[in-house]
């Protein structure tokens, strides 16, 4: 096996953080908050009259959702997206457009052209959690993740088409691109 540069275990790392806080946000409850119905009725009523997508606008995709992780104060989607262009600056426009249709709060938005990608991604999630579950040994851990990351991010990389954060202003195009694998 090939020595691995600091900028591949860099930018390996960086990839396990950001899947560690998805994860968490994914699937660490919030505390429960009692607010009332109409309260968030009129808070999601107010996000949806401030973004409208004209219905007379031809799309040039089609998207479903894939899975859906709703929080009291944030949701989370991982959608398969269809479209003939696939170019940065279509995947930006209609991820925007997305988001204004199907969120209600703030949202994160996933999008995969195929969802068994989406599924492997979540394989390879669960494989690491694994190593990091049966290995002490901080090397055998690192070796671990290194053979998952070499194992699924070739597969995943070009399937993960883009994502936009909830606060919209952080719009990326071929996520798992810039990865060395």
């Amino acid at each position: 096996m090939e020595k691995m540069s600091e900028k591949q275990l860099l930018g390996g790392a960086l990839v396990l953080v950001t899947i560690f806080v998805s994860i968490m946000v994914i699937f660490v409850p919030s505390p429960k908050v009692s607010t009332p119905q109409s309260t968030i009725e009129s808070v999601n009523k107010s996000t949806k009259a401030t973004a409208v997508v004209p219905k007379n606008v031809k799309k040039n995709y089609t998207y479903k959702i894939i899975e859906a992780k709703r929080e009291p104060n944030l949701e989370n989607y991982n959608i398969e997206f269809k479209s003939k262009d696939l170019s940065e600056a279509n995947l930006e426009k209609a991820i925007r457009e997305i988001k204004i249709e199907i969120c209600n709060q703030q949202c994160n938005i996933a999008l995969w052209d195929d969802k068994k990608y989406y599924y492997l991604e979540k394989r390879f999630n669960l494989d690491v959690d694994k190593c990091s579950y049966e290995l002490d040994d901080a090397q055998q851990l690192r070796d671990c993740i290194e053979r998952m990351n070499r194992k699924y991010y070739p597969k995943i990389k070009k399937h993960y088409l883009a994502n936009l954060d909830f606060d919209q202003s952080d719009f990326i195009y071929l996520p798992y691109n810039n990865e060395g694998y």
